[in-house]
């Protein structure tokens, strides 16, 4: 039984660029809108997306809710704050 040679290591994933897991169109955090209402998508270091706004500091997540009594759809604050955001993308 002889060696067998490959160009490429065996049994080692290849390395990725980290920021295959976020969107084409993300950016980094450190330019996302801090004074505006509306609800930007916040991506943490897994690359899981949310709507947030900035408020006191913090990414706190929002969520829209339907309204019986007005009949309209209103976004609110859930609580929730993003700690290890890391890129952002404008919302739809």
């Amino acid at each position: 039984m002889g060696l067998k040679y490959v160009d490429k290591p065996w049994g080692i994933d290849p390395p990725r660029d980290v920021f295959d897991r976020f969107p084409k169109h993300a950016r980094p955090i450190a330019t996302a809108p801090e004074q505006t209402l509306k609800p930007v998508i916040i991506y943490n270091s897994d690359g899981v997306g949310h709507p947030a706004v900035y408020h006191r500091g913090l990414w706190n997540r929002t969520e829209v809710l339907f309204d019986p009594y007005t009949a309209k759809n209103r976004t609110v604050m859930t609580g929730e704050t993003i700690h290890d955001a890391t890129m952002w993308s404008p919302s739809s």
